[in-house]
């Protein structure tokens, strides 16, 4: 499945599909990486979130045509290929934060999966106290389906993740 993702790029952003790249400790340390997935289990290995092999995942590696660095990430992952969905996901460093640069880039890619591998719905679970990643869901068109499980983030505390979903058909 790995064969039919390829590089995108944006006004602004080289979005590179990679199978893990050490440049993304640069970024990220494990520990940030725990605290904004909230979970432990990543300490135990190399770095997963940025190896899709063997986890349902792809990765685009976010990358600033300007300073040709890589500044965040979007996650794919439990990808049904057979039923054409997947969740998604995404971190990008703080310097870059509010400028437009995650829209821009989830943008593209849910392009790319809607229109060019013709995917039928995308989810995100986003935890209810996370304010900039609602916005953007919802400025993109994602609808609040309901909420999962109950858990603490070290940004925003207790609460619940709320799931958001997009349709391919509702996707313009």
């Amino acid at each position: 499945m790995v064969e039919i993702f390829r590089k995108l790029e944006t006004e602004r952003l080289i979005l590179d599909y990679r199978k893990y790249c050490s440049e993304m400790n640069d970024v990220f340390t494990k520990e940030e990486l725990v605290n904004h997935y909230g979970h432990e289990n990543l300490l135990k290995t190399q770095n997963p979130l940025w190896d899709s092999e063997g986890n349902n995942g792809i990765i685009w590696h976010l990358i600033e045509k300007k300073s040709d660095k890589i500044i965040g990430a979007f996650h794919l992952h439990n990808i049904n290929a057979k039923l054409k969905i997947c969740k998604m996901g995404y971190i990008i460093a703080n310097e870059y934060k509010r400028k437009g640069l995650m829209f821009e880039a989830v943008k593209e890619i849910l392009n790319y999966m809607f229109y060019e591998l013709k995917f039928r719905m995308i989810s995100a679970n986003i935890h209810e106290n996370n304010i900039p990643s609602k916005k953007l869901v919802e400025k993109l068109g994602f609808k609040l389906k309901g909420s999962g499980n109950n858990r603490s983030h070290y940004l925003f505390g207790e609460g619940l993740d709320l799931i958001y979903a997009m349709k391919g058909k509702d996707w313009k």
